[in-house]
C-alpha cells in the first residue's frame, strides 16, 4: 500500500513537471532555463505553445515603448534541429516589431535571415514592470509560440539577444554565439 500511494504521489508530481503534447492544462510552473541574477529567462508550456519569459531584472529604465535603436528587444535564435549549428531555412529567429507582431525569420547564415513572416498564433509583449522575481519595475518580455514551429522534437537550442539603448546587445547565455553554445530547452 505504501509503494502505491509513493507512486501515486510521484506519477501526480510528474504530471505537474511535465510539458507533453497531451497536456491540456497550462503548467503553472515554469520552467527555469537561464538565471544569472540579473537576467531570468523561463519557459512554460500553454497546451501546445511555449510561453518564454524574458525578465531583464538589470534593467531599470523604461525604455518598453518606441523604436530600435531607443527601446528594449529581443531576438530569440532557436535550434529547431538541435544540433548546434545553423542549418539555413530550418533554424530561426523571433524577434518583436515596434507594431507589437512578433517576426519569425529563418536563419540563412550567422547574420543573415530571410524575410520576417507573422502568424497570429505567435505573439508577444514587451512590458515595464514588477514580476515575482524582482520588486522593482524592470524591462520584461513575454512571447509565445506554437511548439511544432519551434522543433518536431521536443527539445532546442535557444540563444537569447537582449538588446537595452543604455547597455547595448547582451547575449544569454554569456559567451554564447547563434548556435554553437546555446541553452538547451526540452518539454
Amino acid at each position: 500500500m505504501k509503494k502505491l500511494c509513493f507512486l501515486t504521489l510521484f506519477c501526480s508530481i510528474l504530471f505537474l513537471f511535465a510539458c507533453g503534447d497531451d497536456d491540456t492544462v497550462v503548467q503553472l510552473d515554469p520552467i527555469v532555463f537561464y538565471d544569472s541574477g540579473e537576467y531570468l529567462l523561463q519557459a512554460t508550456c500553454v497546451g501546445d505553445d511555449i510561453e518564454f519569459f524574458l525578465d531583464v531584472i538589470i534593467d531599470t529604465t523604461d525604455d518598453s515603448r518606441g523604436t530600435f535603436p531607443d527601446s528594449d528587444i529581443y531576438r530569440v535564435y532557436v535550434d529547431y534541429n538541435n544540433n548546434k549549428i545553423i542549418d539555413a531555412n530550418v533554424d530561426m529567429l523571433f524577434s518583436p516589431l515596434s507594431d507589437g507582431r512578433i517576426c519569425r525569420a529563418l536563419l540563412l547564415t550567422d547574420n543573415s535571415t530571410t524575410a520576417c513572416t507573422f502568424s497570429d498564433d505567435i505573439t508577444g509583449e514587451t512590458l515595464f514592470s514588477t514580476t515575482e522575481n524582482a520588486g522593482v519595475a524592470h524591462t520584461n518580455h513575454r512571447f509565445r509560440v506554437p511548439k511544432n514551429v519551434l522543433s518536431s522534437d521536443s527539445e532546442i537550442g535557444v540563444v537569447v539577444e537582449l538588446y537595452n539603448p543604455e547597455f547595448g546587445w547582451t547575449t544569454l547565455p554569456i559567451g554564447g554565439d547563434v548556435l554553437g553554445r546555446s541553452i538547451r530547452v526540452s518539454w
